[in-house]
């Protein structure tokens, strides 16, 4: 064998022993942030059936050094909302340096809208900017997510003049926020909303979204995404 030829051979090697290193790293950082509960990557699916009863119950989320839109800092601690059969419920946020409680606001889950099935959470704080946007100086927009966002988006073209539907909250002024009951990674999960000023190409969940305490129930989906 040549020196050309072994040098090749030992190029080679290196680059396979690269490849391996690149791939384990690339699912070394995958499930850190899957264990870190940061967010699910892709589009969640909608279940085929849903009725109020499948939602009563203690839905959690966490939020581990989580990079907040539009204010861009770091965010850590544990959000929970507890669903009551009587539509209120309670909600709680809990850090190192910050806690809140609340309860006895009221939910309705709303069934007819181009982006249903959602939670329409009355007096509900939205933590997924840091405390100090859940009590804002100036209001501000959040949005569906993207998938939920074309929904309204086409439903608005198909119904140019009839009845035009806004594409998010004008949080706090409007006085309520939505969760969204969506199949992710197979178990239902409340999908919180985001910052509008996200890339419109960008399918991912672009905040924590909450999962149900104790066993986790999975729904068939529906046909459609």
């Amino acid at each position: 064998m040549g020196p050309e030829v072994s040098g090749l051979a030992k190029q080679m090697k290196h680059w396979k022993r690269t490849g391996k290193v690149l791939a384990f790293a690339v699912v070394a950082i995958m499930l850190l942030a899957a264990c870190a509960g940061i967010r699910v990557y892709g589009p969640c699916r909608l279940p085929k059936q849903l009725s109020e009863s499948d939602l009563f119950g203690e839905w959690h989320l966490n939020y581990t050094d989580f990079l907040t839109e539009p204010s861009r800092v770091l965010l850590s601690g544990d959000e929970a909302v507890i669903l009551n059969a009587d539509h209120t419920f309670a909600h709680t946020f809990q850090s190192s340096e910050f806690s809140y409680a609340d309860e006895g606001k009221r939910w309705e889950l709303l069934l007819d809208a181009p982006d249903s099935p959602k939670l329409k959470m009355h007096g509900m704080k939205y933590f997924a900017d840091g405390p100090d946007q859940a009590d804002p100086r100036v209001p501000y927009s959040i949005s569906p997510q993207m998938p939920d966002r074309f929904k309204i988006q086409d439903y608005n073209e198909d119904h140019r003049g009839d009845h035009w539907i806004g594409m998010g909250v004008t949080y706090p002024t409007d006085g309520f926020i939505y969760l969204y009951p969506r199949l992710c990674d197979g178990a239902l999960s409340l999908v919180q909303m985001m910052d509008p000023r996200q890339d419109p190409d960008d399918m991912t969940v672009q905040n924590p979204v909450f999962k149900r305490v104790g066993t986790l129930v999975y729904f068939e989906e529906h046909p459609l995404p």
